[in-house]
C-alpha cells in the first residue's frame, strides 16, 4: 500500500464544516471527529479507485465518544443507551465512516496518541 493523497486538519472537532457531499441527516449523526475528518479530506476530491484505504492519525482519538456511550449506558441502562453512541464510541470510527459515506471498500484505521490514555484517566 502507498500513500497517494493527504489530507491535514489543524481544527479542533466540531470547528469543521458540512462538506456538500455529506447529507443533514448524516451530518447529524456524525461525532465530532468524523465530522472533522469529512472535511478535511473535502478538498480532494472524490476518490478513482473504490478499493482505496483510509488511515485518519488524530492526537485525542475517540475518547469523548466513549464517554458519551458510558454517560448513556449509565442513564438509560443497556436498553436505553443511544446506537449513535455506540457505534461512535469505536475508536477506529472516523475512518470507518469516511469510507462509508465516500463509498470505499479498503482498509481503514484510526491511530488514536498523545494524551488520550491519561486524560481518559483523569476522568475516572
Amino acid at each position: 500500500m502507498r500513500l497517494t493523497l493527504a489530507a491535514i486538519s489543524t481544527r479542533s472537532a466540531g470547528q469543521g464544516h458540512r462538506p456538500a457531499w455529506i447529507t443533514p441527516g448524516q451530518a447529524r449523526r456524525q461525532d465530532p471527529m468524523t465530522a472533522l475528518v469529512c472535511a478535511a479530506v473535502d478538498g480532494l476530491g472524490p476518490p478513482r479507485d473504490p478499493s482505496t484505504g483510509v488511515v485518519v492519525g488524530t492526537a485525542w482519538g475517540t475518547v469523548e465518544a466513549t464517554l458519551r456511550l458510558a454517560d448513556s449506558i449509565a442513564d438509560y441502562g443497556d436498553a436505553g443507551s443511544s446506537p449513535t453512541a455506540f457505534i461512535t464510541s469505536v475508536h477506529h470510527h472516523p475512518a470507518g465512516g469516511l469510507g462509508e459515506l465516500l463509498g470505499l471498500h479498503g482498509p481503514t484505521n484510526t491511530v488514536s496518541m498523545a494524551l488520550s490514555g491519561r486524560q481518559f484517566a483523569e476522568t475516572l
